[in-house]
């Protein structure tokens, strides 16, 4: 009967330890689960950060260029204009048409 009780005691401090072993595992796995997460945090709000200022150069190449193709087509306007008034011939008229349509669509790109 003794012999039992010891063996039982054995048993349970065997299991102790090992329930021990799994915690501090556990608690290592976690740590390292934890930095890791940190890490990753970091590299998605640089990457966020970063993506934020290419965004913003990009809306100011876009207004850029935007507003140096203003003037050019304000000019091809102008003149088409100017033709218009010198009493074209039919066929000048339709070529005047056509560039006017452009410089209208080009308008839209532009602003």
């Amino acid at each position: 009967m003794a012999q039992q009780q010891v063996e039982i005691l054995q048993k349970q401090h065997q299991i102790t330890k090992i329930a021990l072993l799994i915690s501090f595992l556990s608690l290592g796995l976690g740590g390292i689960f934890a930095v890791y997460r940190t890490q990753q945090q970091r590299k998605i709000k640089k990457m966020e950060s970063n993506f934020e200022k290419t965004a913003q150069q990009l809306q100011s190449f876009n207004y850029s260029v935007s507003h140096d193709l203003r003037h050019p087509l304000i000019n091809a306007q102008h003149a088409l204009n100017k033709l218009q008034q010198l009493t074209p011939t039919s066929a000048q008229t339709e070529q005047i048409k056509k560039a006017t349509n452009a410089n209208k669509q080009m308008k839209e790109l532009a602003w």
